[in-house]
């Protein structure tokens, strides 16, 4: 007997078509880069007022492995692991960065993912990591996108300036960072971490308070400018003082708090460079097994 292929399947319930037939538009461009670090749309149905999405099944997704998995077990295999699928889903951020729709006699471009975080990576059963959900996608200069999720959204979100590919490099590394710190300290640095992020902005009237990786700063309850959080910053440096902390982490770290945890979006770099970055650690790290 045949062997039955177990897959995934999203469900819209009505009245979403719109968040159906965006995120459905997105994927079909994403297929035609067959990067397999970006998730594959198989198929679309209909059912009702219902719409799902098939895709290829994933064991889980990155927070999922954060929250199940001690990395320290194998730190060395973890840190080569880390690299390599760092860079390849920074590679396959650049090719949808780069994406150009030229249909028409005005080509699109400008795609942004709109919502990177851990729970947006899938980690498929050969441990590959694959860029998910689309429904916050975007193209700059275009509508702007939707609210994303709070946590890993970039200072321009809340300065009232334009949401470009540039918030997906600082919401990237976000994630890079939190990658590190699992590496080295596993889920429970990842919880410290969290709940050490939680607090009030100062001199905001507004009555709660959130665990963002950056602080806005308020005149007058007007919000002026902003700045990466202390406890990130602190983090870091910590990080970089863990007897663990081998000299290629030390060099990621460098690279998310120096050119991707930057308010300015014009210092950040792009995905094609962070890609480079990464394909350069690798090598490095390669070395020093040899």
């Amino acid at each position: 007997p045949k062997t039955a292929t177990v897959v995934a399947v999203k469900r819209y319930a009505a009245p979403v078509l719109y968040d159906f037939l965006h995120e459905r538009q997105a994927f079909c461009y994403l297929n035609e880069l067959h990067n397999k670090h970006i998730n594959k749309l198989l198929a679309t149905y209909t059912h009702g007022k219902e719409h799902f999405m098939v895709f290829q099944i994933a064991e889980t997704d990155l927070d999922g492995l954060w929250l199940r998995t001690d990395s320290c077990q194998e730190l060395k295999a973890d840190i080569r692991w880390f690299l390599r699928e760092t860079k390849g889903l920074a590679s396959a951020l650049s090719d949808m960065h780069d994406l150009i729709i030229s249909k028409s006699a005005h080509p699109i471009t400008g795609f942004l993912h709109g919502d990177i975080k851990p729970s947006n990576i899938l980690v498929t059963q050969d441990k590959t990591l694959v860029w998910n959900d689309f429904e916050l996608s975007a193209w700059s200069g275009g509508s702007p996108p939707r609210i994303t999720t709070r946590t890993y959204s970039a200072p321009e979100t809340q300065l009232w300036e334009e949401v470009t590919q540039a918030s997906d490099i600082w919401s990237f590394g976000c994630v890079i960072l939190e990658f590190v710190l699992w590496l080295l300290r596993g889920s429970e640095g990842l919880e410290k971490f969290a709940q050490e992020r939680i607090m009030a902005t100062p001199g905001s009237t507004l009555p709660f308070k959130d665990d963002q990786f950056f602080m806005q700063d308020y005149s007058e309850s007007e919000v002026t400018s902003a700045k990466v959080r202390a406890t990130v910053k602190d983090y870091a440096h910590s990080l970089r003082s863990d007897k663990r902390c081998c000299q290629v982490l030390k060099d990621t770290l460098n690279l998310v708090m120096q050119y991707m945890l930057v308010v300015q979006q014009e210092d950040r770099k792009s995905a094609g460079q962070i890609a480079e970055a990464f394909e350069a650690f690798v090598a490095k790290q390669e070395k020093t097994l040899h």
